[in-house]
């Protein structure tokens, strides 16, 4: 198996927002081992959801997010930090 491609950070079709106000649909990105990656975009187009739905300070509405294989989007943040 070549480690060089394994998966670090896998998002599958993220859904998230904020009560009723839905801000991402859809969003998927792979992040393999020692890859860096930047997320850009004007203001309002939802890195920062974006990034608090990654680290469990907001739930999500639907779709995947695994770290190193494992699930965390139902994971509180003060777990994903650990």
């Amino acid at each position: 198996m070549n480690t060089d491609n394994q998966q670090f950070l896998q998002i599958d079709k993220l859904d998230s927002g904020y009560g009723f106000l839905q801000v991402l649909w859809d969003v998927s990105i792979t992040v393999n081992k020692g890859e860096y990656v930047c997320i850009v975009g004007p203001n309002g187009a939802g890195k920062s959801t974006f990034l608090k739905s990654v680290a469990g300070m907001i739930n999500t509405l639907g779709g995947s997010i695994n770290f190193c294989g494992k699930p965390i989007e139902h994971m509180p943040g003060h777990k994903i930090c650990r």
